[in-house]
């Protein structure tokens, strides 16, 4: 048996990544934490509704691509490893295709589709990520969910630690806001699986960047990089990175195919890939030393999306709890 990618997997994963090149290189990225980078980051949204990535997982009869989360977590990681700003895992995994099963949404579809209306999602939580630029919000209350357009709500801004995220505290303030057809259990899921495959791709990017750094950086005649210290840190890193994308190719696979048990994959993947990178924010910041701190510096964007995101969800301790309950572990934490 083979266990790899099609080749349509592959073909969408290289065809995303030549066109994040220069659809969304980091200045894009440093300039979503204000009003000025609107314009780029709806540009970049754009590009994502002309690929058709953005409805990934809705039926071609609706308007999308009819994939599944084989090719879902590919292009999260592909999108993470460049720090895409907006809600795209939410409206990829959530979303598009909760719009996308609701009767008489064709117009608003189309929207989301076209990348035209950014959509966040609000799960209950008290800060939410992009509610100050999106365009409409999912609510979920009460195992309820609906579409708030922008006129539907109101919003307060939070400061969090990613400030490219622009979140903010939502309030509903029209009850006649639209419900959404859903299986929200596995649309749930499917969003934690997604934010699992975007901490993949932060990880290997900051990896990727202090490489380069410690390979150039010298101290005393030599690159840091060639210190046994600094070997250690990113070999241990580069395995947590390595266990955590399989779990999270793993949990894809039911995911697709609605088999059993396709929850505790996805917490497994949340929780390895969660822990892959914290570590991968805090390893690169100690090989950069004092530059990794600064606000100048580009990996200060990956660490702190990294940060923010590993929360999304749940965290790793809410997972790892999740796992034992399943397993049927005493003393579980």
């Amino acid at each position: 048996m083979k266990f790899a990618f099609s080749d349509d997997v592959l073909a969408v994963r290289d065809s995303l990544r030549n066109a994040l090149k220069s659809g969304c290189p980091v200045e894009v990225v440093r300039q979503a934490s204000t009003s000025e980078g609107d314009e780029s980051v709806r540009a970049l949204w754009r590009l994502l509704g002309d690929m058709g990535v953005l409805g990934l997982l809705v039926k071609e009869k609706d308007g999308g691509l009819g994939f599944d989360e084989l090719f879902m977590v590919v292009v999260l990681e592909e999108l993470g490893y460049v720090a895409a700003p907006g809600p795209l895992a939410e409206t990829i995994s959530m979303a598009a295709p909760l719009v996308g099963a609701t009767e008489n949404q064709e117009a608003l579809l189309e929207r989301i589709l076209a990348g035209q209306a950014l959509t966040a999602c609000d799960l209950g939580q008290s800060s939410v990520p992009y509610a100050e630029v999106c365009d409409g919000v999912i609510v979920i209350r009460d195992d309820e969910v609906r579409y708030a357009s922008r006129e539907q709500i109101e919003t307060e801004p939070v400061a969090t630690v990613d400030a490219t995220r622009r979140s903010g505290r939502v309030n509903v303030i029209d009850s006649s806001c639209a419900l959404v057809s859903s299986d929200l259990p596995r649309a749930l899921d499917r969003a934690t699986l997604a934010a699992a495959a975007e901490l993949v791709g932060l990880s290997a990017r900051m990896l990727e960047m202090t490489r380069t750094y410690v390979l150039t950086r010298e101290q005393f005649g030599v690159s840091i990089g060639s210190l046994q210290a600094v070997k250690h840190a990113l070999a241990d890193l580069l395995i947590a990175i390595e266990f955590a994308r399989p779990a999270v190719w793993r949990a894809a696979v039911p995911m697709s195919r609605g088999g059993p048990q396709s929850s505790l994959h996805v917490s497994m993947a949340k929780a390895l890939a969660s822990d892959a990178a914290l570590r991968a924010a805090k390893t690169s910041i100690q090989c950069h030393g004092a530059m990794g701190y600064t606000v100048e510096y580009d990996l200060q964007l990956f660490t702190k999306r990294a940060w923010a995101r590993c929360t999304d969800m749940g965290d790793s301790q809410l997972h790892v709890s999740r796992i034992a309950d399943w397993l049927g572990v005493a003393g579980s934490p």
